[in-house]
């Protein structure tokens, strides 16, 4: 079994798919993933390295490459 402790999803505001559904969204809230969402959190940026993931959104932005 798959178990992401990060999720992005990408999908546009009121989309006529009503994306995300509802249920990947409760299972992914279910096994204890952090969701970021582009229509929600806008652009989201991750960088890696050193074992280690940092994410960014347009509602937390520092560019991380400074």
């Amino acid at each position: 079994m798959i178990q992401p402790s990060i999720a992005i999803i990408s999908s546009g505001a009121d989309n006529r798919y009503g994306h995300p559904h509802v249920s990947t969204l409760n299972r992914l809230k279910s096994i204890g993933a952090h969701i970021f969402r582009t229509d929600t959190d806008g652009t989201v940026c991750v960088s890696v390295g050193n074992n280690e993931i940092h994410t960014r959104t347009d509602a937390s932005w520092i560019p991380w490459w400074l």
